[in-house]
């Protein structure tokens, strides 16, 4: 006997990582097929007498045109929304998943529920909890009991200071990854994560240390800022007085800036550099009356 429903829970639905890429009209196109995939022989999958639904049928099915539902077709598959068996028809996993795990419950219960007459057709968690919509989906494998939902998660997120923002984006990203066999989430490496709030708190906790460390390296700048405000030190105004009067005696050694007095035999600097010496001259008369202020202040 077909049965009259199937299990949809909203909020599978809207956190599934793969159906949030989707257009508007994809996650539609979805919604439908899975109504219609609940109404195949085959469980969950699109197909008929051994053979998959083409787009063009589908498409007659769905009242779209063959060229629209071959391309939500293509953004449902780049996006791991659904699968193609052997045959090549378009399947909801978890659809499929949750028959055949359906299928042993009731052999299962035929035969008394006797754990032992089953143990070799399940390998269940005891503590397993309700499965999930199978209109979520076609996510690579379903939350679990290892999983959180994403209420749950935010909760514990919020426990431990980490911002709502980053804790969503770290949520769609483990979901986004392989499940462990067992159900539980994996890391970059594909090892199981068999404690995720623990894994959150550390992650948390080190976030904060790598916020306080760039505020450490952003003051330190500020306090160099600091000291410079402070002055220049004796030595460093004797070295830029030195540097001052070099410049000035490499300035009038030069012949190339010199010129030839009328009426005499005497030489003088040309107008440009000899302004560049007057300046520096100036320059270093402020200089040296810095320096002796600064020696008086030491020596106070």
């Amino acid at each position: 006997m077909k049965r009259p429903a199937f299990q949809f829970y909203p909020s599978d639905w809207r956190n599934d990582s793969g159906l949030r890429l989707c257009s508007m009209a994809a996650r539609g196109l979805w919604m439908e097929l899975m109504c219609i995939a609940h109404e195949c022989e085959e469980y969950g999958k699109l197909k008929q007498n051994g053979r998959g639904f083409s787009h063009q049928t589908l498409a007659k099915l769905v009242g779209l045109s063959p060229q629209t539902t071959l391309k939500l077709l293509k953004e449902l598959e780049q996006n791991g929304v659904c699968s193609r068996d052997e045959d090549g028809a378009i399947y909801s996993r978890r659809m499929v998943k949750d028959e055949a795990l359906r299928q042993v419950r009731a052999e299962a219960g035929s035969k008394g529920g006797n754990p032992n007459l089953v143990r070799n057709l399940v390998n269940q968690n005891a503590k397993q909890k309700p499965t999930p919509s199978s209109s979520s989906s076609s996510s690579i494998t379903p939350l679990s009991a290892a999983a959180p939902d994403l209420e749950e998660f935010l909760a514990w997120a919020n426990r431990c200071s980490l911002p709502a923002d980053i804790a969503e984006a770290w949520f769609e990203r483990a979901n986004g990854r392989a499940f462990s066999p067992e159900g539980f989430w994996t890391d970059r490496d594909g090892r199981a994560i068999t404690d995720w709030r623990r894994e959150i708190a550390s992650y948390a906790k080190y976030r904060t240390a790598r916020q306080a460390e760039r505020a450490q390296r952003a003051a330190r700048p500020m306090a160099a800022g600091a000291r410079a405000k402070r002055g220049p030190s004796v030595w460093e105004l004797q070295q830029r007085i030195e540097a001052a009067q070099k410049e000035v005696d490499r300035i009038c050694a030069n012949p190339s800036n010199k010129e030839q007095i009328p009426d005499s035999f005497d030489r003088r600097l040309k107008s440009e550099p000899a302004a560049q010496v007057k300046s520096l001259k100036a320059r270093i008369s402020e200089m040296r009356a810095e320096l002796a202020g600064v020696e008086r202040k030491e020596a106070a």
